[in-house]
This record gives C-alpha cells, structure tokens and sequence, in this order.
C-alpha cells in the first residue's frame, strides 16, 4: 500500500470544519467521476485518487479549474499510484462534477473527496510536511516533517491494492471514508488539526 501525507495551513483563530463529498470507482474507461459535489465560500477540495496499473499521476478537473496534485506514491510492487489533489474555492459551489483523467485508459481506479473551510486561501499547502510511505502493514504510517506554523490541518490518505481492511490511528477522523469497490484500487484516511509545531505519525 502507499501511505501519503499533506499538511495546509489554517487561517489564524479558525477551526477547521471538514465535510464528506463522497467516493466512486469504475474498472473501465478514460475517466472516472464524482458527481453532485457542493461546497460553501471559502473552502478548500481535497480528493484522494488510486489507479491500478500505473505509476503515472493523472489529471482532475471541475470542468472549469484543473486541480494541483499535491503528493503522489507507488503502491508497494509498483502496481498501482495513490494521489492527493486539491483546489481552493473562494465562492460556492454547486452540483459540479470532479473528473479524474487516468493515466491509462481502462484502468481499475476509485476517489474520495472532502472539502474543509478554515484553509488558508493564499499558498495553502505546507510543503515542509508533505511525506509518503510504502509498506504491507494493516497499520500503515508514515511521519510527516515539521509543520511551519502550529494548528495546520494534516490528511494521512491510504492507496491500497488487495486488502479492504486496515486500522486508523486514533488521532485521526474521517473523512476520507473507506471506498473498497474495487479491491485494486481501495482509498482511505482521516485527518486532524495539529495544536503545535510538531511532527505528525
């Protein structure tokens, strides 16, 4: 499995409120999409993609704006590719659809998404905490760098290939919820709000 990890920064005095957008996966085609996605003002999209049978990131859009990967990692055995790409959007959003462009067509590949408010809008993404890990474990880790600043928002994302079941550390929340549709091409995670500038396992 790969396990992959990114950090933004939260707006000074500002709880971070994330909210589940939902999942889906198919085994064939070009593309794979996540329809009926709302958000409110001032929210930052954060989707987790894994395709089997490639090592190569694809591409997400709205249709409209083409979102920033922020990390990537092999699944273990280069069978597959978890990616973790996001998109700050400063209005609301409404009933728009997120579509992945795979790398290969045909490709077994499954999403998750969530979208939190609280993010700084201006060069979210803390780059000093951006790590990713390979590994066969039920109990995947991966420790990320030091944060930057305190109270950064931190996503620990699971790609995994052949296995639906793995153990979430206690001080992470969902979303991302499990999506094991397809068993190649499994997605999960949680994320917290860090109180200090400190590392994060």
């Amino acid at each position: 499995m790969a396990i992959v990890d990114n950090t933004w920064y939260v707006n000074s005095n500002t709880t971070v409120a994330p909210f589940d957008l939902g999942s889906s996966s198919n085994a064939a085609g070009a593309t794979l999409t996540l329809t009926g996605v709302y958000t409110p003002a001032a929210s930052m999209v954060v989707v987790l993609v894994n395709e089997f049978g490639t090592t190569s990131t694809g591409t997400l859009s709205d249709g409209t704006n083409t979102y920033t990967l922020a990390t990537s990692k092999a699944i273990n055995g280069s069978v597959g590719i978890g990616q973790i790409f996001y998109f700050y959007y400063s209005g609301a959003q409404s009933n728009i659809t997120l579509t992945f462009t795979k790398a290969t067509t045909g490709h077994t590949c499954s999403m998750a998404a969530q979208y939190a408010t609280g993010i700084a809008s201006s060069s979210p993404l803390d780059t000093a905490v951006t790590a990713s890990a390979q590994g066969t474990s039920t109990a995947p880790s991966v420790t990320s760098g030091t944060p930057t600043q305190a109270n950064d928002w931190i996503i620990g994302a699971v790609a995994v290939s052949g296995a639906s079941t793995y153990t979430q550390a206690n001080n992470f929340a969902v979303p991302f919820v499990l999506n094991s549709g397809q068993a190649n091409a499994i997605v999960a995670g949680g994320q917290q709000n860090v109180g200090g500038s400190i590392a994060t396992t």
